[in-house]
C-alpha cells in the first residue's frame, strides 16, 4: 500500500473517530457545537483537527490536559456495567448490568437498538455474542444461563438450571452450537445452544470458583481460570482434563483468553500480572506483564493476536495495551474510568477497545494512537512538577511523573521533542530553566548535580558535579546562556561557566545568606545577581567578584521570588507571607510594597494556614510598565509606577498559581497552577517537592483586554459546570465538554480570547 493510500485511510479513520465522538455526546443535539465544542476537544494528532481548527477563529483552545485523547465515546448508564461483548460485524455492543438487564447498543451512535432483555432476577454478570451475531448468552448471579435473540430480545434457550452458584462466565463455541459456562459452584458445563441439553459436564477439578471459561478458536479445547490460582485445559469433545493445571499466578485467576492462532493462552490475576502461556507445553512464553498497580480483572486479545488489552480494578482503574510477544506497553495506561474496569474487548478491525466499568459507563477507545505523534516513551503522560517556558512562550519543557523531560507545543498540545538522554527521576528534580536563546535547558537535582541538555539535539552536553551539600533550588541563565547562576538549600549562590567540555564553577560560592536560597535572577546586563532566601532577605551580588552589593531587608517571611525589570533599574520580590516589594536596584532602597492578603476579601485564615499565601512567582511585563504575580488562586496585575491594582483574575477554587509570565510581545499572560493539595507553606519544604507531582494546569490570558472587560470575570469563580457537560459563566453559555471531564477540570486549560474559560 503506497503512502497516498495510507494517508487516505488515516483521514477516514480520524473522520470516523470524530463522528463517533460527536454522536456519542449530547452536544450533537446542536449543530454549531461541531465547531464550538467537538473541534477544540478533538485529538490534536487527528487529521480533522489539523485540517480544520486553524481555519477557525475565537474557539476555545485546549492547551494541556490529563484527559486521554484515546477515549472516543463515553456512554453513561443507569447501573454498573459488568460485561461487554462486541458483535462479529463490529456494529453492536452487548452489555450486562448489575441491575440484571441485557442491552444491545449501536457502536457508532450509542443508541440502544435492543433491550433491555428481561429474564434474570439478579446481577447479569457475563455476556457473549454468538459467532454469527444473531444470539446473546448471559450468565447471572441467579445461577441460570439464558440465550436471547439479539434483535428481538426473545428467549431462544433457557433459563438453563443446573449450576448451584453464581454463573460467572459464558462463551460460545466457534460454530455457535455449544455454550460453556463456569460457576461459583466450581463446575463447568457445556450446553447445546439451541436444545438447552447438557452436552458435557459438570466438569470438575478446580477447588475454587470458576471465574472464566473460553473455547479455543478451533473448538477443540476449553480453558478455565479459577479462584484456586490455576488454569486448566479440557478436551471440548470428551470433557477430559488435558495435562496438569497451569500454575504461576499467586492469587486468583480472573480471566483467560485464547490467542486467535490457538498457540497461546493469556490469563490475568489478582496478583496484578498478565501471563501468556504456550498451549502445547504449558509454559510461560515470556515474563509476566506488570504495569497495573492492583488486580487485573479482564483481558482480551486483538483479532490479529498482536496485542492484549487488560483492565484493572481497586487501586488501578486503567486500561493497558500490551505487545503479546514482548510484554511491552503499546498504549496506556488509559485512564478515565473511576471504578473497576470489568471487561475489555477489541473491535474486529482492532482499531478500538470497548470497556465497561462499575462507574456506570461504557467507553470506546481509539487504539491507533500508538502510530500517531511522537514515539517517545511516556509521551501520553501529563506535565507535572517543575517546568520552564521557551522564549516564544508557545512551548515549554517539563517532566512527567516518571521523570521524562518533554517539550510541549501549547498550540497543538503535542510533544515535539526527542527523548532526552541520561534523564533523572522526577522526584529528584528541584528546578528547570531554559537559556534565553532556547538552546539549552538546565535541571537541578537532589544528587546534587546540574545537568544541561541541548534543546536542539536532546543530547546531554554538560553534567556538573557541584560538590554542594544540598539540592539546587533555583536557576537562571545569563543573557546568551554562557553562565548559569544557582541557589541551593545550603544558603549559597554559585555561578557556573557552561562549557560543554568542562562546566566549571566561576570562583567560589557567594556566601552571606543564612537560609536556603529560593530564587535567583541575573540582571539584564549580567553584571549582578539578585537572590531571595528563606532568611527573609534579598541580596544583590557582583557577578564577577561575588562581592555583596546590597542586602535588602523588609520581608518578614521567606522570599520566594525575585525579578529584575527589563531595563535593570528595578527589582520586584514576593514572599511566602504574601507581600510584594519593589526596590531600586541601583540604590538598594525600598520604593513601594503591597499585601494582597489584607486587600483580598476572599482570602481567609484557612487559606493562609494551607500555605496558599505564598507568592511563587512575580515578573515584569516586557515593557516594564506592569508587574504580574500569582497569589493563592488568583492573578494580580499592578501598575509598576503606582503599584495600584489594574485587574485581578480568579482561577477555580482549589488551584494554586505556581508560575506566571508574559509572551514576548506582552499580548498574553500565561499562568501555571496546580491543585490545592500540591501547596505547602514553604517553597523549599520537602512536602512541596512531593506535591509538585500534581498535573500542571496551564492557561493563556489576553493581556490587552480592557480592565472593565476583565472585571466582569474577576469575581471568585462564578463558572458552573452542569451535569450534562455545559460550562456556564456569568456572561452565558461558554462551551460543552464530556461530563466525565467536569471532576477533572483542574487538569485542563482552555484559551479564550477574553481570558475567562
Amino acid at each position: 500500500m503506497n503512502d497516498t493510500s495510507n494517508e487516505v485511510l488515516k483521514q477516514l479513520s480520524d473522520a470516523r473517530n470524530f463522528v463517533t465522538w460527536f454522536a456519542a455526546n449530547s452536544c450533537s443535539r446542536s449543530t454549531p457545537h461541531i465547531y464550538i465544542s467537538a473541534l477544540p476537544l478533538c485529538a490534536k494528532s487527528s487529521w480533522v483537527y489539523q485540517r480544520y481548527f486553524q481555519r477557525t477563529t475565537g474557539l476555545a483552545r485546549i492547551l494541556i490536559g490529563q484527559h486521554e485523547e484515546a477515549v472516543l465515546a463515553i456512554w453513561s448508564l443507569e447501573s454498573a456495567v459488568e460485561s461487554v461483548a462486541i458483535s462479529p460485524d463490529g456494529n453492536c455492543i452487548g452489555s450486562s448490568s448489575q441491575d440484571g438487564s441485557v442491552r444491545v447498543y449501536d457502536i457508532h451512535t450509542g443508541a440502544m437498538v435492543a433491550g433491555p432483555f428481561q429474564g434474570h432476577t439478579d446481577i447479569a454478570w457475563s455476556v457473549a455474542f454468538s459467532p454469527d451475531g444473531r444470539h446473546i448468552a448471559l450468565g447471572s448471579f441467579d445461577q441460570i444461563v439464558i440465550v436471547w435473540d439479539a434483535d428481538t430480545g426473545q428467549i431462544v434457550t433457557g433459563p438453563l438450571h443446573k449450576h448451584t452458584g453464581w454463573v460467572l462466565s459464558v462463551a460460545f463455541s466457534p460454530d455457535g452450537g455449544r455454550l460453556v459456562s463456569g460457576s461459583k459452584d466450581k463446575a463447568i458445563i457445556v450446553w447445546g445452544t439451541f436444545t438447552g441439553a447438557i452436552a458435557l459436564g459438570p466438569l470438575e477439578g478446580h477447588s475454587g470458583d470458576i471465574n472464566s471459561v473460553a473455547f479455543s478458536p478451533d473448538g477443540h479445547l476449553i480453558a478455565s481460570g479459577s479462584e484456586d490460582q490455576t488454569i486448566r485445559l479440557w478436551d471440548a469433545s470428551t470433557g477430559a482434563a488435558i495435562g496438569e493445571p497451569l500454575r504461576g499466578h499467586t492469587d486468583l485467576v480472573n480471566m483467560v483468553a485464547f490467542s486467535p492462532d490457538e498457540t497461546k493462552l493469556a490469563s490475568c490475576s489478582n496478583d496484578g500480572t498478565i501471563r501468556v502461556w504456550d498451549i502445547k507445553t504449558g509454559t510461560i512464553v515470556s515474563s509476566p506483564f506488570t504495569g497495573h498497580k492492583d488486580s487485573v480483572w479482564s483481558i482480551a486479545f486483538s483479532h490479529d493476536g498482536r496485542w492484549i488489552a487488560s483492565g484493572g480494578i481497586d487501586a488501578d482503574n486503567n486500561i493497558i495495551v500490551w505487545d503479546t510477544l514482548t510484554g511491552s506497553v503499546v498504549l496506556g495506561p488509559l485512564s478515565g474510568h473511576t471504578s473497576d474496569v470489568n471487561s475489555v474487548a477489541f473491535t474486529p478491525d482492532n482499531t478500538r477497545i470497548v470497556s465497561s466499568s462499575n462507574d456506570y459507563t461504557i467507553r470506546i477507545w481509539d487504539v491507533q494512537l500508538q502510530n500517531k505523534g511522537p514515539s517517545q516513551k511516556g509521551a501520553r503522560e501529563s506535565s507535572v512538577g517543575f517546568l520552564a517556558f521557551l522564549r516564544n512562550r508557545t512551548q515549554f519543557i517539563s517532566c512527567t511523573s516518571t521523570g521524562l523531560l518533554q517539550v510541549w507545543d501549547m498550540q497543538t498540545g503535542t510533544i515535539i521533542s526527542r527523548e532526552f538522554e541520561g534523564q533523572v527521576e522526577a522526584a529528584m528534580i528541584h528546578s528547570i530553566t531554559v537559556s534565553d536563546q532556547d538552546t539549552l535547558v538546565a535541571v537541578g537535582a537532589s544528587d546534587p548535580t546540574i545537568r544541561v541538555w541541548s534543546l536542539l539535539t536532546s543530547k546531554l552536553v554538560c553534567r556538573l558535579v557541584t560538590g554542594l551539600k544540598s539540592p539546587i533550588q533555583c536557576f537562571d541563565f545569563s543573557s546568551g546562556g554562557a553562565q548559569l547562576c544557582s541557589g541551593s538549600d545550603d544558603a549559597t549562590v554559585a555561578v557556573w561557566d557552561i562549557d560543554i567540555d568542562t562546566g566549571n564553577m566561576v570562583g567560589r560560592p557567594f556566601i552571606g545568606h543564612t537560609g536556603a536560597v529560593i530564587s535567583v535572577a541575573f540582571a539584564p546586563d549580567a553584571t549582578c545577581i539578585a537572590s531571595g532566601s528563606a532568611d527573609c532577605t534579598i541580596r544583590i551580588w557582583n557577578m564577577c567578584t561575588g562581592a555583596l552589593i546590597y542586602k535588602l531587608d523588609g520581608h518578614e517571611s521567606s522570599v520566594s521570588s525575585v525579578a529584575f525589570s527589563p531595563d535593570g533599574s528595578l527589582i520586584v520580590s514576593g514572599s511566602v507571607g504574601g507581600v510584594i516589594r519593589q526596590w531600586d536596584a541601583k540604590a538598594g532602597t525600598l520604593i513601594n510594597h503591597i499585601s494582597p492578603i489584607h486587600s483580598d476579601a476572599h482570602f481567609n485564615s484557612k487559606s493562609k494556614s494551607n500555605g496558599i499565601s505564598v507568592i511563587h512567582c512575580v515578573c515584569f511585563s516586557p515593557d516594564g510598565t506592569q508587574i504580574i504575580f500569582g497569589f493563592g488562586s488568583s492573578l494580580h496585575l499592578v501598575d509598576t509606577h503606582t503599584m495600584k491594582l489594574i485587574f485581578k483574575i480568579y482561577l477555580p477554587q482549589g488551584e494554586i498559581v505556581r508560575w506566571v509570565g508574559y509572551s514576548p510581545d506582552g499580548m498574553d499572560i500565561i499562568s501555571v497552577s496546580t491543585t490545592e493539595g500540591a501547596s505547602a507553606s514553604e517553597p523549599n519544604n520537602d512536602s512541596t517537592r512531593q506535591s509538585a507531582q500534581s498535573p500542571n494546569i496551564i492557561r493563556v490570558w489576553r493581556a490587552t483586554v480592557r480592565p472593565d472587560q476583565m472585571a466582569s470575570s474577576s469575581t471568585p469563580p462564578d463558572w458552573s459546570y452542569e451535569k450534562d457537560g455545559r460550562i456556564m459563566s456569568p456572561e452565558g453559555f461558554v462551551m460543552w465538554i464530556p461530563p466525565n471531564l467536569i471532576p477533572h477540570m483542574e487538569a485542563h486549560s482552555i484559551r479564550e480570547p477574553q481570558g475567562w474559560l
